[in-house]
């Protein structure tokens, strides 16, 4: 299936919607199906990590943050991702790795 500029834009933002008011099974679908037809577009990761965060799955969020994430070449922009990043350790029990993630976000706040 090919899509348009405009298609793919709407279904973002639709899935976007979804994400936004809490329905995180919608929303889970329609980034699933865009993820299937782009693979390589790691905001489409980030939208599912947090899904996976919000639906208590902090495994699967973890395992797509690993894509997404360069430790060495930190963003502005990725600062959210850190703070899935905590949440996601911390629901899996690793207090302290999690503790350390938050601080380190805190860092690239403060620097921005």
């Amino acid at each position: 299936m090919k899509l348009s500029k405009e298609q793919r834009k709407v279904i973002e933002v639709l899935g976007y919607t979804y994400l936004r008011v809490g329905q995180f099974d919608k929303a889970e679908r329609i980034f699933q199906g865009l993820a299937s037809l782009f693979s390589n577009d790691l905001k489409l990761r980030r939208y599912l990590a947090y899904i996976a965060t919000a639906k208590g799955d902090p495994a699967s969020a973890l395992s797509l943050l690993s894509e997404c994430i360069d430790p060495v070449m930190m963003r502005s922009d990725d600062a959210p991702l850190l703070l899935i990043q905590a949440k996601a350790l911390w629901g899996l029990g690793r207090q302290s790795e999690s503790k350390d993630v938050f601080e380190r976000y805190l860092l690239l706040v403060e620097q921005n």
